[in-house]
């Protein structure tokens, strides 16, 4: 039940960010899910449209 809601925050937090112009670094993003300890990450980055290949500015986000 709390992984779907938890897909909805990444899913808004998501659509703030591109609305904000950001450009979303693919190869950054990570979900993973601790089974043991119930622990639920989702860890991305976004950075500056145009940039190249890492970009000069990046925003590491972590949920």
């Amino acid at each position: 039940m709390l992984d779907h809601v938890f897909t909805d925050a990444i899913g808004a937090l998501r659509d703030a960010l591109e609305a904000a112009l950001l450009e979303r670094q693919a190869f950054e993003e990570r979900f993973q899910v601790d089974i043991l300890l119930g622990d639920v990450t989702w860890e991305t980055s976004y950075g500056l449209p145009g940039e190249g290949s890492p970009p000069r500015i990046l925003a590491d986000i972590s949920l």
